[in-house]
């Protein structure tokens, strides 16, 4: 036998969220009526439009509104609202495992008949803050994914250049690998005495081998194709460095929080950022490990790929 769901609003509203527009369904009427009157209308999402969505829900005393967090596209709604109205923004995953689910614009009723009965968990929305992070963090990831794609460009470069550099310096982009390849794409003529002069440390007892590394078929057209890759990697590494800068500015925020973070082995900096990012500060929000896994699922992959490339 099913049990009988319980009515918790006299009106609230669903919102289906796109980039051009939000189509918005209200749901009003009284607890006991099980068939409450339905509002529909289409707004556009520029400030203007959003204002008008805001007003409307206010003309028909609005109780709570609810949308999914689609993209970003819900972002600038949420701005709009949430001083105005309690809002719940819906895990796209919770409810596309409720049967009746539907991806076009009636996908606003739906969202609105599962508010009403309250069916729809509340997912996590960090303060904005935390999302200015959020932002600041999953950028840094992909830079320095980028980046990381153009440093492997450049040791095709070289091997395709016959140029085996690698072979006897692990890290080609440190100061003395750096230098080497500028030697390269300058066109300076490389003996032991050049070389030594720019090599450092346990590297210097490998000139005559380096030496013989950077003697391949290197010619105009492999200098200038690793001349640009390196001028890319040093606009990636500037661009990465302001984030980075950026990303302590917010950190300062959350002095204790960050402390308590680094002091987890493997925890450092950059990767305390990502997971002050993506859980905010307080795990209490979330009422268990389970429950947090299924509020992040979609930054869950951000986190874990991001962790990657922390250092």
């Amino acid at each position: 036998m099913t049990e009988p769901v319980n009515v918790i609003y006299t009106s609230c509203a669903g919102l289906d969220v796109h980039q051009a527009t939000v189509v918005a369904c209200l749901l009003h009427g009284k607890l006991t009526s099980t068939r409450p009157k339905k509002e529909l209308k289409t707004f556009e999402t520029t400030q203007k439009g959003l204002s008008q969505l805001a007003e409307w829900l206010t003309g028909f005393d609005c109780q709570v509104v609810a949308m999914e967090s689609i993209g970003g596209y819900w972002q600038p709604i949420w701005h709009v609202l949430e001083d105005r109205f309690p809002l719940i923004l819906a895990n796209p995953q919770r409810i596309k495992g409720i049967a009746g689910h539907k991806t076009d614009k009636v996908n606003a009723r739906w969202i609105a008949g599962l508010l009403r009965v309250d069916l729809i968990p509340a997912g996590f929305i960090p303060s904005e803050s935390i999302r200015e992070l959020r932002d600041l963090t999953r950028t840094r990831k992909y830079l320095v994914a980028d980046r990381n794609c153009k440093k492997n460009w450049v040791q095709k470069i070289l091997q395709t250049a016959g140029i085996k550099l690698t072979t006897y310096i692990a890290d080609i982009f440190g100061k003395s690998g750096r230098a080497l390849l500028d030697m390269l794409v300058n066109g300076e003529v490389l003996t032991p005495a050049t070389v030594e002069k720019v090599v450092f440390t346990s590297l210097k007892r490998k000139v005559p081998l380096i030496v013989e590394a950077l003697n391949g078929f290197f010619n105009e057209h492999h200098r200038f194709m690793l001349d640009q890759q390196l001028k890319l990697i040093d606009v990636d590494e500037d661009t990465i460095a302001q984030y980075e800068r950026r990303i302590d500015t917010y950190l300062e925020m959350y002095t204790a929080e960050v402390e308590l973070l680094r002091s987890f082995p493997g925890i450092q900096k950059n990767a305390t950022a990502i997971v002050l990012a993506e859980v905010g500060p307080d795990v209490v929000t979330f009422k268990d490990a389970s429950h947090l896994f299924v509020d992040l699922k979609f930054s869950y992959k951000t986190l874990r790929g991001a962790l990657r490339f922390s250092s």
